[in-house]
């Protein structure tokens, strides 16, 4: 999972947070999961502004990587094709487990121009990333002839290995539902997948309230505004970003993640989380909480859960109370 906060090549910045938001609200709708899995790179071919993108899946019978969903003008003759693992930039990713790009595939050695031939096709730039499930590689995720000057750049990569987590993911459902799974297993999942849709729901409420804030202060300079709810938007992408790997391993029971931190940091997280919605439902945000309390072992992510919901579910019970406030 591509870590945002901390992309040692680019720096995201206030307009990605918009692209990150959409594709998790693509991953929260109940549609059937093939058609999630082609709505979702749609979408990757659209905001990316390139002509095509491809997931190609590994099947372990024939030790090919084959052309599962794709988008452009040769899509469907591109799921015809059948590649070798060590084939072309795709079996490069596919081998080595790295993202790459080339926006001069003449003089890349790693390229093969025999899909081009076979769908008559030109590609021009090309952009790759490994679909990955815990530490293996299921598949590649690529993106073909970016549609702007230069062709590709860091700042593609970054958001393309995002991409790539939510197409795993989609992957995912979807092998388990060819599956034949069981009704208690389908339940069992059933009820995992809500809980993180509600999780999910109120961090974006949150994160887009934040894009508000960060919009407007842009508009007026108002740079200390910025430097106060951006780190707070880039934890809370980071969390979502670890709730699909929580999404990808529901079947698989997670031990509590323990290490020391502070409670206080985890509940001010909370409270600028809900600022936003809290100026525009008119509701108080009242904390009554030890600042000084030491720093103590507890599992973050459910503990950050767990308070988000409680506090979204407050803010719901106040819908029909005069001058509502919320303590913490």
């Amino acid at each position: 999972m591509t870590d945002f906060s901390n992309h040692k090549r680019y720096i995201m910045q206030p307009d990605d947070l918009n692209i990150i938001v959409e594709m998790c609200k693509l991953m929260n709708t109940a549609m059937h999961y093939e058609m999630l899995l082609q709505t979702i790179i749609d979408y990757c071919t659209r905001v990316m502004q390139v002509e095509g993108a491809s997931v190609l899946l590994y099947d372990d019978k024939q030790d090919k990587l084959i052309f599962h969903a794709a988008t452009g003008s040769k899509s469907e003759t591109l799921k015809k094709v059948i590649l070798n693992t060590d084939e072309g930039i795709a079996g490069w990713v596919f081998k080595h487990k790295e993202s790459m790009y080339s926006n001069d595939l003449e003089h890349d050695a790693r390229f093969s121009a025999r899909v081009d031939k076979f769908t008559r096709f030109r590609t021009h730039s090309l952009m790759a990333t490994p679909l990955l499930l815990e530490n293996s590689v299921i598949g590649v995720f690529e993106l073909v002839n970016k549609n702007a000057p230069g062709g590709f750049t860091e700042r593609d990569l970054m958001l393309c290995e995002g991409m790539a987590a939510h197409v795993a993911l989609a992957v995912e459902r979807v092998h388990l539902i060819s599956e034949n799974i069981s009704v208690s297993r389908l339940a069992a999942i059933g009820e995992t997948v809500a809980g993180l849709a509600h999780y999910i729901k109120n961090i974006l409420t949150g994160l887009e309230g934040g894009a508000h804030l960060i919009r407007a202060a842009l508009k007026e300079k108002d740079h200390a505004t910025v430097e106060k709810v951006w780190p707070m938007a880039e934890r809370n992408i980071d969390r979502i970003s670890m709730l699909a790997l929580d999404m990808l391993e529901f079947s698989k029971k997670r031990e509590p993640y323990y290490t020391r931190q502070s409670v206080a940091s985890v509940l001010n997280d909370i409270i600028q989380l809900f600022e936003a919605r809290a100026k525009t439902n008119n509701v108080k945000i009242e904390t009554d909480y030890d600042t000084s309390i030491p720093d103590c072992y507890f599992d973050s992510q459910r503990m950050h859960r767990c308070l988000l919901d409680l506090v979204g579910n407050s803010f719901d019970a106040c819908k029909k109370i005069s001058n509502p406030s919320i303590r913490l």
